[in-house]
């Protein structure tokens, strides 16, 4: 258990098999806590265009995340344009996908006849 106090209120936490408490004090009334181990981290969400349909995706994600979460058929053979820009295969890792972002999968076919 932890106690911290302040002219005017004092906080306590308190640790169980339930989780973690934090309850504040405020002239001798106790006016809110919180159990940590019901908290949730809401990671951000971002509006992108994938192919040309919208997607939701959860932050922070990278290029090569957003190729494995798409399922992106024969990903070595895959180039990628990020708002309208070709993408550099080995900075797949470190390219972050941010809100409003533009993806196209693409692939070079070729072919023909004489």
């Amino acid at each position: 258990m932890w106690i911290s106090l302040s002219l005017q209120s004092a906080k306590l936490w308190e640790e169980s098999d339930s989780g973690a408490s934090l309850l504040f004090l405020v002239e001798r009334t106790w006016i809110f806590s919180f159990n940590f181990k019901k908290l949730q981290i809401h990671k951000d969400m971002a509006k992108i265009t994938v192919n040309g349909e919208a997607q939701e995706v959860q932050l922070p994600l990278n290029l090569t995340e957003l190729i494995k979460q798409n399922d992106v058929a024969q990903p070595d053979m895959v180039s990628v344009q990020v708002n309208d820009e070709f993408t550099d295969r080995t900075e797949w890792d470190t390219i972050q996908i941010k809100e409003g972002d533009v993806v196209d999968f693409l692939y070079f076919m070729g072919g023909g006849a004489l």
